[in-house]
């Protein structure tokens, strides 16, 4: 019968490598392993060894063995998959010694030692390269989370953690593709937008929600272009954790990540802040903070909950002009602001309103923000409210700025 010569050399090279060209073809010739590959465990775990070749063998033989048929492994998971599920090629190895686990490729930095230690080998569902990693207390905890379906909030009340850690955890294992998430249902329809050829797959689905949250109308600034500038009561406490408790439920059937950008007003000054902040957090979602200038205690307390993805504040062009708009020292508290921002390493940006008066200060003012804020950039007039008394930049001048 014809059967397919295998090559073991490419199943076990750094076995082949370790024990050189005489041994390798003392083993290779003397056991039918051409036929079945997987043999090879056995004969190097009852070989009599050289007694200079390294007692981890085995072990690394079940490694290289674990990596070849990963690299075999196909991944099909249904178009209708409803729950995160482990990625079917994940092999989870217990092996007797330690630091055998290396990418494809790339050899351990640290010697092999005597010592219990989990071995995780998969194939990424996007790229298709095969991963070698040892098994992390986070890997193993999100592995058994999913494989018994065990809630994230009972697994956080457990652990002593926030949900949002739990969440976190569970991403980066997404990331690396240990675990495989079901597709976003945030999407537009395939069979309208497929046709345009500026409509990539990939810009049809969105892998999150971001919720802009008006939780207040006061403010601590009274700006010339502000839009809105109504009286409305300000959400109550238990108002406000409904509507994140719909949000969550929202995000979670629609399989994406809950994002909650606070603006206002200022949305500092709403009495329970610091009470929804930690209610968001405890959830799990990602949050920025679309606010005014405040103090470094402030940040600081936001920090003890969650670090805000980002901060943002306004500045309308050179201190003059942002002064007239904003009100009298505003553009000295916003750059001192910018510089707490950085010693305490929460990113930030600074948006300014782009009108007829300040578009031959943005770039000036761009200039000064080099080093003191993370990103700088532009937003349309709004010509309601306030902003009703201001004038959208000439389209002239408009095309000669970009």
């Amino acid at each position: 019968m014809n059967f397919t010569k295998i090559d073991l050399g490419a199943i076990y090279p750094r076995c082949r490598m370790l024990l050189g060209p005489d041994i390798w073809q003392q083993i290779v010739s003397g056991h039918d392993l051409d036929r079945d590959p997987e043999n090879f465990l056995e004969v190097i775990g009852s070989y009599k060894l050289h007694s200079q070749l390294p007692e981890f063998l085995p072990a690394l033989a079940r490694l290289e063995w674990g990596i070849s048929q990963a690299k075999e492994k196909n991944i099909s998971i249904p178009d209708d998959q409803e729950d995160s599920v482990i990625n079917p090629t994940l092999l989870l190895l217990e092996l007797q010694w330690k630091n055998l686990a290396y990418d494809v490729g790339s050899p351990s930095a640290e010697p092999p030692e005597p010592g219990n230690e989990y071995i995780l080998i998969w194939k990424h569902p996007e790229g298709g390269e095969v991963h070698v990693r040892a098994a992390s207390p986070e890997d193993l905890l999100v592995l058994k989370m999913i494989s018994e379906s065990i809630d994230r909030k009972k697994v956080a009340q457990i652990g002593a953690i926030s949900t949002f850690a739990v969440d976190a955890a569970v991403e980066r294992a997404v990331d690396r593709g240990i675990i495989i998430a079901p597709p976003s249902r945030i999407r537009r329809d395939f069979d309208i937008f497929e046709a345009s050829p500026y409509a990539k797959k990939q810009f049809l689905i969105s892998p999150s929600f971001t919720f802009q949250w008006h939780i207040t109308q006061v403010c601590d600034l009274y700006c010339k272009h502000c839009y809105d500038r109504s009286d409305r009561s300000a959400l109550t406490l238990g108002q406000a954790l409904t509507i994140i408790d719909d949000l969550d439920t929202f995000c979670r059937e629609r399989h994406v990540k809950g994002q909650i950008s606070f603006t206002g007003g200022n949305p500092l000054m709403h009495p329970n802040f610091l009470s929804i902040y930690q209610a968001a957090s405890d959830r799990g979602f990602t949050l920025f903070i679309l606010g005014n200038p405040t103090t470094r205690a402030q940040i600081e307390t936001l920090l003890s909950i969650q670090h805000p993805d980002f901060f943002q504040v306004s500045l309308e062009g050179l201190p003059a002009y942002n002064d007239f708009i904003r009100g009298k020292g505003h553009f000295e508290r916003t750059m001192g602001f910018l510089e707490i921002l950085r010693e305490l390493e929460v990113y930030s940006m600074v948006m300014l309103t782009l009108t007829r008066e300040n578009i031959h200060q943005v770039l000036p003012l761009a200039d000064l923000l080099r080093g003191k804020a993370d990103v700088f950039y532009f937003n349309r007039l709004s010509k309601v409210g306030q902003g009703e008394s201001l004038e959208l930049p000439p389209k002239q001048d408009y095309r000669s700025f970009l």
